[in-house]
């Protein structure tokens, strides 16, 4: 599971990961950034891999309040 917040002074989106089944959180404070595995530091967790991309040749380089979803989209899985 995973939370997502903006932190709007910050310009930026965050992302914290949890266990599903025990609701333990297993990473905090992700910073949502394009041109990375999100979650390639913690491969040792075995949570998988997540890349957030510019799906619409967005003139940003990271979403801001308003084009997470629209213009970037978080893609997560095993085999990314």
């Amino acid at each position: 599971r995973i939370k997502l917040r903006y932190l709007d002074f910050y310009d930026v989106w965050m992302m914290d990961v949890y266990d599903d089944s025990t609701k333990k959180v297993l990473v905090v404070d992700i910073p949502m950034v394009t041109g990375t595995n999100l979650l390639g530091q913690y491969q040792h967790l075995g949570i998988g891999s997540a890349y957030l991309m510019n799906v619409r040749n967005s003139a940003l380089m990271q979403p801001d309040n308003k084009s997470l979803g629209v213009d970037f989209i978080l893609a997560w899985g095993d085999t990314l």
